[in-house]
């Protein structure tokens, strides 16, 4: 199996986009969320190559042709090279020609935010695919022909709907879309954090790290960016709880000035690392801060319930494990009002791919609440050249009233 350096004819170096020298491969892990977005489909594609003429193996006259049809001539062996090589660049032609003629169509368009300006990282959904918008609001989905209700959606802003939207086999169906105002979930707060998150382009570099050689976590990082999550499956007493939370802002502990709700991603955390501990400040939370004990101590076997809870962390290679733990039952899980009890176990996996970004990883536990395991994931980037601000929520007992629109 011997691949030579060079075409089979010099002359049709180039047909098209592709090169006749070219092999033509199959990526298997290419999935339509990670088409890239441009005009032309990435799955299947041709990557600048020389084909391997010396692998279409001619055996010797001797070993299996009859002298007597094919003679001696090398001339004979070489033409049939020849004939099989062109045989196969012939085919591989006609392969990418068809390929490039039968790229299904889709939808095409840009996504504005409430304040006029491009929406990046907003998630379109159609017909069980979806694609993200860029930096600059932008996205295509690659769809069958067919009709679909389309949606986008972006955290803390209202989901966009069209229904009925006809993609045909050839060529792209523009829609463009006006994202409406929204709000998170605790009053006062708007979605500004995650716009602001999605529109950040983070510094560049390696992983940085600590003496140890373990990635060293410190910096301040934006508003975390949900990126997946698993189906929770709520208890009848956690639905209940919603359900009679329904229509009463005032009773949101946040705007009690006892904290967001616990898997709220602040606007704004500043992490410091030590061997010892990793301390995070939040800038609009109250508590402000919260210790990960990294001096190898366990939980205390009787630890007084706080808001918070009481942190340890692990390493596990690159990934630190914040095991949280010994929580009090006064503050609301999540956005949509879900309690949790004192038995609540959160596990978060933090890792620092490069300067730039955070990986988090959470998984919830609560046998009072939620049957199985809920696991987020989220990403952050880091907010360079950047400070936290003051924070103050009981604002002379002024801030319920003004939430509230009074």
């Amino acid at each position: 199996m011997v691949a030579h350096s060079s075409c089979i004819f010099p002359e049709m170096q180039v047909l098209g986009r592709s090169r006749v020298c070219s092999s033509f491969t199959h990526n298997p892990e290419a999935t339509q969320d990670s088409w890239p977005q441009s005009s032309e489909s990435e799955y299947w594609k041709l990557e600048p190559a020389v084909l391997e003429i010396g692998t279409i193996s001619v055996p010797s006259e001797r070993d299996v042709f009859p002298l007597s049809v094919f003679g001696r001539s090398m001339a004979t062996i070489l033409t049939m090279r020849m004939f099989l090589s062109g045989f196969w660049v012939i085919g591989l032609w006609m392969i990418s020609t068809v390929a490039a003629q039968v790229a299904p169509g889709g939808i095409a368009g840009k996504v504005i935010a409430p304040d006029g300006l491009p929406l990046p990282r907003a998630v379109v959904r159609a017909g069980g695919r979806k694609a993200a918008t860029s930096l600059t609001g932008e996205y295509q989905l690659k769809l069958p022909p067919g009709t679909y209700d389309v949606t986008i959606e972006f955290p803390n802003i209202q989901t966009f709907q069209a229904k009925g939207v006809m993609v045909s086999a050839e060529g792209l169906t523009r829609l463009d879309a006006r994202m409406e105002g929204g709000q998170l979930a605790t009053l006062g707060e708007s979605f500004e954090y995650s716009m602001n998150t999605a529109r950040t382009v983070p510094p560049a570099g390696p992983t940085p790290r600590t003496a140890d050689g373990k990635p060293d976590l410190t910096g301040i990082w934006k508003w975390a960016f949900p990126v997946d999550q698993s189906e929770p499956h709520w208890l009848p007493a956690a639905v209940a709880a919603v359900r009679a939370r329904a229509g009463k802002p005032d009773q949101s502990p946040g705007l009690l000035c006892q904290g967001h709700y616990l898997l709220w991603p602040n606007p704004r955390v500043k992490m410091v690392q030590t061997p010892a501990v990793l301390i995070l400040m939040y800038e609009d939370e109250e508590p402000g801060f919260q210790q990960v004990f990294l001096d190898g101590r366990r939980h205390p076997p009787d630890a007084n319930p706080t808001w918070r809870g009481h942190a340890i962390g692990s390493w596990e290679g690159d990934t630190l494990v914040v095991d949280r733990a010994d929580f009090n039952d006064r503050s609301w899980l999540d956005a949509e009002g879900h309690p949790h009890s004192e038995k609540l176990h959160i596990v978060e996996r933090y890792r620092r791919p490069n300067l730039g970004h955070l990986e988090i990883e959470i998984t919830i536990e609560d046998p009072e609440v939620l049957e199985g395991k809920w696991t987020i994931h989220r990403e952050t980037v880091l907010s360079a050249n950047d400070e936290l601000q003051e924070y103050l929520c009981a604002d002379n007992n002024r801030y319920l009233g003004r939430q509230l629109g009074k």
